[in-house]
């Protein structure tokens, strides 16, 4: 997988989701969105 670079609390006011950013083995970083249940919401490489 790779190294935790920063994860965020996003309120919305009726949900909260997760903002992770991940740095693979090979140094390029992806954003994952989860919701409050722990369900991906988005994956995108940054």
């Amino acid at each position: 997988m790779g190294e935790i670079m920063n994860v965020v609390l996003i309120n919305k006011g009726n949900s909260i989701e997760y903002e992770v950013i991940i740095r693979d083995n090979k140094l390029k970083r992806h954003l994952y969105l989860y919701s409050n249940t722990g369900a991906l919401i988005e994956q995108k490489e940054l």
